[in-house]
């Protein structure tokens, strides 16, 4: 599944590099989204088979990091291929190819096989998948972002497209709640969504909380480069390079957390520590101005990271102590039904990756009605909206681009609201930081035990692993 997830990724890749029209790469992308899935959480589900639980956070951290610096390479090296005119923007999805190339060889070599159903063939492993929850998760989900997306920006709030979007959220949701309660057409053991986590309190909060540190993570990745772009004319390039102290910070501290959180053991605290950084940071980032300095826009970003850092990976190592507990264990997950580590990882993720795009979505929500409300004020009716949002959404070259003729007063007005509108984004950190805290208040004081080693041979080839 692993392999299958990268060829999936790399078709996609190639697709989206030798597409020539919109429909091309969509689907593309839709190809790459579902093979970087199966990439991240097939690591994630190597790890909990064959490193120690004593050493996994470490190795676990390693994965968060690259994930950070993916997204931050992600923006300067597209924006070189962009600007190099013997490569192009093409390239940046072509450089996945040669990546793949080097990295199979060596994970073909190096990894462990690991069947956890060797008894069952492909066709009754088929027929065990939750397909009617998957659609009805999927639907779900695509509603939602789609009516959280659109409503306010192209749709107005009160229009039949937004009602029929949220109504066709709400009935699809309910269906889904319905059928994962009452296991329709699975079973308890095999439903997508592993409701029993639902009877663990700390389950619960861990959720919530992964959810929430995702926001504190996306939100700057986005905004800080959109900030710079209009406060300062930067390039997209040039204003990616300005998240490298959050991105450092998250490194390090990442690092730390999972070095130290086998030895320390007591994760309650780690979570109310790092709301701290988070809402502090958070404030101060919501009052930013286009005068504001580097220097105090960088001490920020770095209290945010620091605050992610923190717990953004350890909810899988807490949680794998959490599964066997009785308040969440199930009694017919069996490794033959998928086991409880493995629903552990895939729940996680859910709340990691998936509530990224519930973030994303409202933070554009709220930057696009908000900001289009304020340049209104600035502009009046001098400026039709399209081109405000079109400013915005930074179609219109860098900064206000097309708009740096308007008279200089009206300019910088212009550019104040849109660095206040970039501000106001900010308070989806400062309202993480506050549910994460409430999150780790909730938690028992309670000491996480990391078991010494792993039985049998388990414990071979995990720094080769980790390395792949």
């Amino acid at each position: 599944m692993y392999m299958f997830s990268m060829l999936l990724f790399e078709i996609g890749s190639a697709l989206c590099g030798a597409s020539t029209s919109m429909n091309v790469m969509i689907v593309g992308r839709i190809m790459v989204g579902i093979g970087g899935a199966g990439i991240d959480l097939g690591a994630l589900n190597y790890l909990s088979k064959f490193t120690a639980p004593r050493t996994r956070p470490i190795y676990n951290a390693i994965l968060g990091i690259s994930f950070g610096l993916g997204n931050i390479l992600g923006p300067v090296i597209g924006g070189a291929f962009e600007n190099a005119p013997a490569l192009g923007w093409r390239w940046s999805f072509y450089i996945n190819l040669p990546l793949a190339a080097i990295m199979t060889p060596l994970f073909l070599l190096l990894s462990l096989k690991h069947n956890p159903m060797p008894s069952i063939s492909t066709s009754q492993k088929l027929k065990l998948i939750d397909f009617l929850g998957f659609v009805l998760h999927v639907i779900a989900w695509f509603s939602f972002l789609v009516g959280v997306t659109m409503g306010g920006s192209a749709w107005s709030w009160s229009s039949i497209s937004s009602i029929a979007v949220w109504t066709f959220f709400g009935i699809s949701f309910f269906c889904y709640i319905i059928q994962q309660s009452l296991c329709l057409l699975t079973t308890s053991s095999h439903r997508i969504f592993p409701v029993h986590f639902l009877r663990s309190r700390t389950l619960v909060l861990l959720f919530i909380a992964t959810a929430a540190s995702m926001t504190a993570l996306v939100t700057p990745i986005f905004y800080i480069p959109l900030l710079y772009q209009f406060a300062h004319g930067s390039s997209p390039m040039a204003s990616a390079l300005n998240l490298i102290p959050e991105i450092a910070a998250f490194f390090i501290i990442i690092l730390c957390t999972g070095a130290l959180l086998p030895r320390i053991g007591y994760y309650k605290a780690i979570y109310i520590l790092a709301s701290v950084f988070m809402i502090v940071g958070g404030i101060f980032m919501s009052r930013v101005t286009i005068n504001t300095p580097n220097r105090k826009i960088y001490l920020y970003s770095i209290l945010i990271g620091i605050g992610v850092g923190m717990m953004f990976q350890i909810a899988y190592d807490i949680g794998m102590s959490k599964v066997s507990s009785v308040g969440a264990q199930d009694t017919t997950a069996t490794e033959e039904s998928g086991g409880d580590e493995q629903k552990l990882i895939a729940y996680i993720n859910f709340a990691q990756v998936g509530c990224a795009g519930i973030a994303l979505s409202i933070a554009g929500c709220i930057y696009q009605n908000l900001g289009v409300k304020k340049l209104q004020e600035v502009f009046g009716d001098g400026v039709p909206v399209e081109i405000i949002r079109e400013a915005l959404g930074g179609l219109k070259g860098e900064g206000l681009g097309d708009m740096r003729p308007i008279d200089g007063d009206v300019m910088k007005s212009a550019l104040d609201a849109v660095v206040a509108t970039v501000g106001n984004v900010y308070w989806l950190v400062v309202v993480a930081g506050v549910v994460y805290a409430i999150c780790g208040l909730g938690m028992k004081w309670e000491r996480v035990i990391f078991e010494p080693e792993l039985e049998g041979n388990r414990r071979f080839s995990v720094n080769y692993e980790a390395i792949v």
